[in-house]
């Protein structure tokens, strides 16, 4: 009894701590009860559901506290997927955005299997959304974070059908992070923006897409829920010329400029736009994707469904596939981003050339006696070479996780690769001084037994 009064105390403070502020509304104030007879979630657990309607585009925040069990609150907004807040103590919030209109379900439920007992929920709602006006900054102050969570200002912008819009968030006293929410509630976030010259900034943006007229729900907060101080948010217009549209054949050596935004079609978790490109088998295959605004990355697809990926290979934050195509055929290649919800422009660039003739082929198998070369077990092939020509060395293996270092003819490293393509496998390229070389062929942790081949191309 004495362990329920003192949570109990805990708990009290906890609501007196996070009482609403002048500025926010209670929409529900209601106690509850956990029980055996309760509805059940799919795995089981015991839940009681509350209902409230949409309180209008705005910020909600949801409180729960029991002196019986650690809570678990779940909370569903129509077209979302649905948001979960978890507390080993008796408190769980949340804070999240709401449309203008619908219906929101509440759960509450026992984080640990088999609690029952007592609750209080509590859900209040914010200021109503901001309008925002195309082109006209609008100020604002995050307040420091409280013992609700972090402070957020929600702003509302409303766009015309085929509308191209960028919205940026930026201040000088804290690390900004970006959210956007559209009528179908698909969520965009982004931490830190790119400068022009790939930099990256403590500043966010993002750019949307309006395929018919809507409203968007922009949400100014910080990284992490810890900054605080004044900031600045922007919308602005986008004209962009783009010439992708959904499967076009890429052309030899045609540039193609792309913009990517949260409407995009998903492709293995990762927003993408798909092009197709007619390949010949044994042609080498070279596909270059550039963006200063996003992280790129690239997928090519056989029509066996054999793939290959790239995220950083194009220099900087761009990707670019250099392989031989193993057949014939068309290929489906997916401009993407190596974080899930990109926006802005890229481009787009295809060439195919005869693969460079393979001047040497080594098979092998990793053994724990061998070469040691800093802190791995290396086995050695040596081949000639000239003066001024260039190489690449692939070293492959079904079996583990290869390791390349490449050593001139004085025994200094001149190149070195752990995972070429988002593969396992390594590849390295180097133009030669001449004389003899040596290819070291490794595991990236231990030497595992397996089987390895190397192919080197001039």
């Amino acid at each position: 009894m004495k362990r329920r009064l003192v949570l109990a105390s805990v708990l009290v403070a906890l609501l007196l701590a996070a009482a609403p502020i002048s500025s926010q509304e209670v929409l529900l104030r209601q106690d509850g009860r956990i029980t055996a007879s309760s509805e059940r979630l799919p795995d089981g657990t015991p839940v009681q559901w509350h209902t409230i309607a949409s309180p209008g585009d705005t910020l909600i925040q949801v409180h729960a506290v029991s002196v019986d069990f650690p809570i678990e609150l779940l909370v569903e907004v129509p077209g979302r997927s649905r948001e979960y807040a978890r507390a080993e103590m008796g408190s769980a919030m949340l804070s999240l955005s709401v449309p203008g209109s619908g219906t929101i379900r509440v759960g509450v439920a026992a984080a640990t299997p088999g609690e029952q007992g007592g609750y209080s929920l509590r859900i209040e709602a914010s200021a109503p959304a901001i309008p925002l006006t195309l082109d006209r900054p609008e100020a604002g102050v995050l307040q420091p974070s409280g013992p609700a969570g972090a402070r957020q200002v929600l702003y509302r912008y409303t766009g015309r059908a085929g509308e191209m819009v960028r919205i940026q968030l930026s201040s000088r006293d804290f690390d900004t992070f970006l959210t956007v929410i559209d009528d179908a509630g698909q969520v965009a976030e982004n931490d830190d923006a790119f400068s022009d010259g790939h930099e990256s900034t403590t500043d966010s943006e993002l750019m949307h897409f309006f395929p018919d007229a809507g409203t968007l729900l922009i949400q100014a907060g910080s990284w992490g829920g810890y900054g605080s101080g004044r900031f600045s948010v922007l919308v602005s217009p986008v004209s962009v010329e783009t010439t992708h549209t959904p499967g076009r054949r890429l052309a030899e050596d045609e540039v193609v400029t792309g913009l990517m935004t949260p409407v995009d079609e998903r492709f293995d978790g990762r927003r993408a736009q798909r092009y197709t490109i007619a390949v010949t088998a044994g042609q080498e295959v070279d596909i270059l994707m550039r963006s200063s605004e996003f992280d790129a990355y690239l997928i090519a697809e056989s029509p066996s469904g054999r793939r290959y990926e790239d995220d950083d290979s194009g220099g900087g934050l761009d990707a670019q596939l250099v392989f031989t195509a193993g057949e014939s055929g068309v290929w489906t290649v997916y401009a993407a981003s190596f974080g899930s919800q990109p926006s802005g422009t890229y481009t787009i660039r295809y060439v195919s050339r005869a693969a460079r003739p393979v001047v040497q082929r080594f098979s092998g198998q990793l053994r724990e006696q061998g070469f040691r070369h800093g802190s791995r077990v290396f086995q050695v092939h040596t081949f000639s070479t000239d003066a001024g020509a260039d190489y690449r060395v692939d070293l492959r293996s079904e079996e583990f996780d290869t390791y390349l270092v490449v050593l001139d003819g004085a025994g200094m490293p001149v190149a070195e690769n752990d995972d070429f393509g988002m593969s396992t496998d390594s590849r390295v390229e180097f133009r030669s001084a001449g004389g003899t070389y040596s290819v070291l062929a490794g595991a990236f942790s231990g030497t595992p037994p397996g089987r390895y081949e190397i192919e080197i191309r001039r």
